[in-house]
């Protein structure tokens, strides 16, 4: 590639309008609605952190993490699945596996397994760390290119259902990137 068609690639690639609108993980593109912020993944197990905005103006922003740990990824779906779920507690004293939602499908040629949850969360790390009940959680595992990624954003039911349409579009939207390695 001609050296002026790499920096200009380079200068789109890191443009800070540009990123509020695609981001880049692993191989995958990743298109986000207008109003979510890419922040800087506050460990190295994460590799990209969104911020979508609260339920209500003044309220703090919801946190999507993007996990990736290599090609191998964390364990199987299943286990990731289940581990998930175990966070969460139902006030009827049913499994949360009974009453979550469970999506499998495909986007760009990769396989997508979505997760939906409410109940009582149990606490994690994280956003939403502190736990209690009304909590709702909307998960997912791409298994990319380069290895499995691992969408995962808890926070009140309340503040994540006004996202529900914007993140089927995320979702929908996902394609494989271009990288220059």
């Amino acid at each position: 590639m001609p050296r002026a068609c790499l920096i200009l690639s380079l200068v789109l690639i890191l443009s800070p309008s540009i990123m509020a609108e695609t981001a880049d993980v692993r191989a995958v593109r990743l298109t986000l609605p207008e109003d979510w912020k890419v922040l800087e993944p506050s460990n190295e197990m994460r590799a990209l952190e969104l911020a979508l905005p609260g339920a209500e103006e003044g309220d703090d922003p919801l946190v999507l993490v993007v996990y990736y740990f290599g090609a191998e990824g964390a364990g199987d779906t299943a286990s990731n699945v289940d581990r998930w779920l175990g966070q969460f507690s139902q006030p009827d004293g049913r499994e949360t596996a009974e009453v979550a939602e469970q999506t499998e499908g495909e986007v760009a040629g990769m396989a997508l397994l979505r997760l939906r949850a409410t109940g009582t969360y149990g606490g994690g790390m994280g956003p939403g760390a502190e736990g209690g009940p009304g909590f709702g959680l909307r998960a997912a595992i791409l298994e990319g290119p380069e290895g499995p990624l691992y969408f995962k954003l808890v926070a009140k039911e309340a503040s994540l259902a006004r996202h529900d349409e914007a993140l089927d579009a995320f979702f929908k939207s996902i394609e494989l990137a271009f990288r220059v390695d």
